[in-house]
């Protein structure tokens, strides 16, 4: 005999399609938010994540579809069978696939395992619990004691998902939106002169979103390097005087520079900037405020201007060989004919190579005797 308890439960109407997909799409919120929190992030639980963003994306289509009518009647089996959950399993047999979830722990129930029952998923490491499959118990279909025995509730239990505050103005006290000098624009109007010698550039190159990304902010030092970040560092130390400029604070820059640089050539790089030289108010700088790289703040800079090789004969740091390497067009606004924009870094694979088509760019803007002119003329563009 069935308990009463369970008899009654077998006999309630099976759940909805919306309440089954509404509730896959809660554990997938919190297998994304797990995967989001996770310290040993690499590019197959990056995947892995994607694949769950696809999946409630679609489920949540699905919801939409179903709300217009599309679906008719949202008990019916055709209904149900149109939601197919990410392992290919209908969203009828499972609600949840834990062994595909980083970071997640399942109760262990103290109730001794019937060895009928279907084996459990093997359990992860972490600190988010999830709920156990719920078995679906059609009209008519019967558990035995010791199966309806197995059936636990657990809890589902995380952290607030952290959301960012949104990119906003700097205030005047911090120099407000800048703009092109017609000084600067006149001489970016110059027409391309090719050296004869390969010349004396300075990098600018910045860090998370270009060459590396940051899954946890909160962790600068650990971090996922672009495709080919290694040759392409071996490329430009050889080559170009390079310094170090990131909208981070300097703490956090030197945390990321330790790991990125290590060994003696830390000591090559030319100056190590944070946020701290964005010329900031004390407000706007604990803000999230759209921040500008002023390259006339790097050529006004003295410690800078004494590592250029030619020094000792009066040549200086300008806007004829200076580069800025960044993610963004928006900061190079004061100077934007020395910015090599790259696409955003977000930490996934990419179909193509971006930093071994830039050495290529950068072999031929070695031969130009002002970068400005040339790089206005002839912009990067990464191959698609």
């Amino acid at each position: 005999m069935i308990p009463v308890g369970m008899r009654k439960q077998a006999q309630k109407a099976p759940p909805t399609f919306q309440e089954m997909a509404s509730q896959r799409i809660s554990v997938l919120d919190v297998a994304i938010a797990a995967l989001d929190s996770r310290e040993d992030a690499n590019k197959k639980k990056l995947k892995k994540r994607d694949q769950h963003l696809a999946e409630k994306a679609d489920l949540e289509r699905q919801l939409g579809q179903l709300a217009q009518g599309q679906y008719g009647n949202s008990n019916s089996e055709s209904a149900c069978d149109s939601l197919i959950i990410g392992d290919e399993t209908s969203i009828h047999s499972t609600v949840s696939t834990p062994g595909s979830i980083p970071s997640v722990k399942r109760q262990n129930s103290k109730l001794k395992k019937n060895p009928e029952d279907p084996s459990p998923q093997s359990e992860a490491k972490g600190e988010i619990q999830i709920p156990q499959p719920i078995w679906r118990v059609n009209k008519g279909e019967r558990l035995s004691r010791k199966t309806a025995a197995t059936i636990t509730t657990t809890t589902t239990t995380m952290k607030p998902a952290f959301v960012r505050d949104a990119i906003v103005p700097p205030s005047a006290g911090s120099g407000g939106v800048p703009d092109p000098s017609p000084a600067y624009l006149e001489r970016s109007l110059l027409s391309p002169q090719q050296a004869s010698e390969p010349q004396h550039i300075l990098l600018v190159l910045d860090l998370n979103g270009t060459i590396l990304y940051r899954p946890d902010r909160r962790r600068p030092s650990h971090f996922l390097e672009r495709q080919s970040t290694a040759s392409f560092l071996d490329y430009i130390f050889s080559r170009f005087q390079v310094m170090v400029w990131s909208s981070a604070r300097l703490d956090n820059v030197r945390l990321m520079a330790n790991k990125l640089f290590p060994g003696p050539r830390r000591q090559y790089l030319v100056a190590e900037w944070g946020r701290d030289r964005m010329g900031l108010n004390a407000e706007d700088y604990v803000k999230r405020v759209q921040v500008y790289k002023r390259l006339e703040k790097v050529w006004a800079e003295p410690s800078i201007q004494g590592r250029h090789p030619l020094q000792a004969t009066g040549a200086t740091w300008d806007q004829s060989n200076t580069i800025l390497i960044d993610d963004s067009l928006e900061k190079a606004r004061s100077e934007p004919f020395n910015l090599v924009e790259l696409p955003e870094f977000k930490g996934s694979s990419e179909a193509t190579d971006v930093l071994q088509h830039l050495t290529m760019y950068l072999d031929d803007i070695l031969m130009q005797k002002d970068v400005s002119a040339y790089m206005r003329q002839n912009p990067f563009k990464s191959a698609s």
